[in-house]
């Protein structure tokens, strides 16, 4: 299996260019000259189920199988550092772990999981290379390469983990904790609420509270909610495209203005995503450009984390069988989980 999936990359790669390149000097391009991906080989002293048994328990356990070099980027060597790094482990009863870790510029969470998924087809069933051709390479062309120095940094700590001192726990919310909070809800809303908007909803809720109650006051907050472009614009082309199409939506919770119950929380973030939606499903290239500069201006500039809570989210469902229920990874700071864990939403509807 592993000189399979070695062969099989080796043989993808080839129809997906751009990730065995490398960013121009000035960061705004890639440079396809067939440079590669970085492929580490790793092993672990103890049998696969050993391990998820303690990794159940401590998640920073799962760090030893991220990749490191994307995450050491700088200007300085941005033109050096591989575009994808994979690492493949094997556990001392054979069985196998793939890791992969890309540059969020070049590949957003659709990219990156329509390549594994498409890599163990390749992997599996031994597709000829001349059968690959599953993603397009026109982004470039829409969106030509330019200065975004204007656009605000999402004020996050994009520190490492062991730099930051964040904790990692797990969180499940099993299917008849989500349909019980949808049935509670149903009276408040005039529409059925997805499992991702509940689960974000509740999440920064109680993140709000886990605030209040380590500070003694309720802060501003605002929740970047990732959006995934393709298919909601209008440009047909860009369906199966290669690179970055997505946009992390700020959705703002005024401490003086915002009500907490949560189903003011699912409203939010409803009617702010359909909102951007609406704005970007006819707008042109450009404009969707200054909507998003707009945008980011409006809801990051001047923001600071000693007045503000920044949050940033993810999911998978999309791209992963999760089954019926929704696992939550939850990356705080100690302080703060701590708080959070205590929170009573938290204690009745999940669990860890």
């Amino acid at each position: 299996m592993e000189h399979q999936l070695e062969e099989s990359l080796s043989r993808i790669l080839s129809h997906v260019y751009p990730a065995a390149g490398r960013f121009t000097e000035d960061g705004f391009s890639i440079l396809c000259l067939d440079q590669g991906v970085t492929y580490i080989k790793a092993t672990v002293n103890c049998p696969h189920d050993d391990f998820l048994e303690q990794a159940n328990k401590d998640l920073d356990l799962t760090l030893s199988f991220w990749p490191e070099g994307i995450m050491d980027v700088d200007e300085t060597n941005i033109f050096l550092t591989p575009i994808m790094v994979v690492q493949v482990t094997k556990f001392q009863c054979g069985g196998l772990a793939l890791s992969i870790s890309t540059s969020h510029p070049a590949m957003d969470g659709f990219t990156k999981f329509t390549f594994v998924y498409e890599w163990s087809k390749v992997c599996k069933l031994g597709i000829p290379s001349k059968e690959i051709n599953f993603m397009s390479f026109n982004l470039g062309t829409l969106f030509p390469a330019r200065d975004i120095s204007e656009i605000p940094e999402t004020p996050v700590d994009e520190g490492k983990r062991t730099e930051s001192k964040l904790i990692a726990k797990k969180f499940v919310f099993g299917e008849a904790s989500i349909s019980n909070l949808r049935e509670k809800l149903s009276g408040a809303l005039s529409f059925k609420p997805s499992r991702v908007e509940i689960i974000t909803a509740l999440l920064w809720r109680s993140l709000i509270c886990a605030s209040r109650a380590r500070s003694g006051h309720l802060k501003q907050s605002v929740m970047a909610f990732p959006f995934n472009l393709r298919h909601k614009v209008d440009f047909p082309e860009v369906a199966n495209a290669f690179g970055n199409f997505i946009i992390e939506i700020p959705i703002k919770f005024e401490a003086d203005e915002t009500k907490m119950e949560l189903y003011h929380f699912i409203k939010m973030i409803r009617e702010t995503v359909q909102q951007i939606t609406s704005d970007c499903a006819k707008a042109s290239p450009e404009e969707i450009i200054s909507l998003v500069v707009n945008l980011y201006k409006e809801c990051y500039a001047g923001q600071n984390g000693d007045a503000t809570m920044m949050l940033r989210s993810s999911h998978a469902q999309a791209f992963a069988e999760c089954g019926t229920g929704i696992v939550v990874q939850m990356d705080l700071h100690e302080a703060y989980m701590n708080f959070f864990e205590r929170d009573h939403d938290i204690m009745d509807f999940a669990k860890f």
